[in-house]
């Protein structure tokens, strides 16, 4: 009998880790560039301008209230580590016009300046990516025994709460995993919109602020026809400037979120908007 001797699964090489930064780039300039659609522009080759910091020589216009959210999807999607700081960059001047820092433990994953009236100029993409065990310029200094102090503080504090919540029994009438802030949309979906959580069957998926939002819109109206401009008006309202390809990009999401469901159908209405059909 002739044995059969199975190849180790190597690591990635430094090679690799770089290739799929580039396609992961790349894949954001297309996305930027399908929001304002454009589906033509050529995009030039990623620049790495240092270690870990990379140049997209888009000269664009860039929709900066929709840039986080299509740099996490992209970022997570090809499984690169999260934290990062963004720069956008005058195509004529080079200087620093917006940016932010972005990190996998941000709760709000709004930006800086988002809610501000943008500039339609012309914008090149810096992107850096950060180690998340690594400090970061501006971050006060790590004190390993000072938070190891305040930790053993809080369970000595927590302890006697948790104590008590144990051992006090759990109504007949009132189940111990309760469902408060849970909206049922189907038998198999549900939806959670302050903690911008969704569960569809077995799978538990994270929204992102404007997602929920959206959704938390569409279940409100629910089996009615909703024209595009009071979608926009409603879910974007503290926007300065409202682009509608961004709304179609984010029901686009959705679709995407909720395609297990088929009892659940955000239809689009030709020249009017779209509707939220739940079977």
């Amino acid at each position: 009998m002739t044995s059969v001797t199975k190849s180790p699964v190597t690591a990635p090489t430094e090679a690799d880790v770089e290739h799929e930064i580039n396609l992961a780039l790349r894949e954001i300039a297309d996305q930027l560039l399908q929001i304002n659609q454009d589906f033509t522009t050529l995009i030039p080759p990623i620049r790495r301008e240092g270690e870990n910091v990379y140049l997209i020589n888009m000269a664009i216009p860039v929709n900066y209230f929709n840039l986080r959210s299509v740099v996490d999807d992209v970022l997570k999607k090809h499984r690169i580590r999260p934290d990062y700081r963004i720069s956008l960059l005058n195509c004529e001047t080079n200087e620093v016009s917006l940016g932010f820092l972005a990190r996998a433990t941000d709760i709000d994953k709004e930006v800086p300046c988002q809610s501000r009236e943008q500039q339609n100029d012309c914008y090149n993409l810096r992107l850096a990516l950060i180690d998340s065990n690594e400090p970061i310029a501006g971050d006060p200094p790590a004190q390993p025994m000072k938070r190891l102090q305040w930790l053993f503080l809080g369970l000595a504090i927590s302890f006697p709460v948790l104590w008590m919540f144990w051992k006090r029994e759990t109504p007949v009438d009132q189940p111990a995993n309760t469902d408060d802030g849970w909206l049922g949309m189907t038998a198999q979906t549900r939806f959670h919109p302050a903690n911008q959580t969704l569960q569809v069957g077995e799978d538990t998926l994270d929204l992102t602020f404007r997602e929920a939002k959206l959704l938390q819109f569409f279940y409100d109206h629910q089996n009615q026809v909703l024209e595009r401009e009071r979608i926009l008006e409603s879910v974007w309202e503290d926007e300065g400037v409202i682009v509608g390809r961004s709304l179609d990009v984010f029901v686009s999401r959705l679709r995407k979120k909720l395609k297990a469901d088929e009892a659940v159908q955000i239809t689009n209405v030709h020249g009017v908007g779209y509707k939220l059909l739940l079977g």
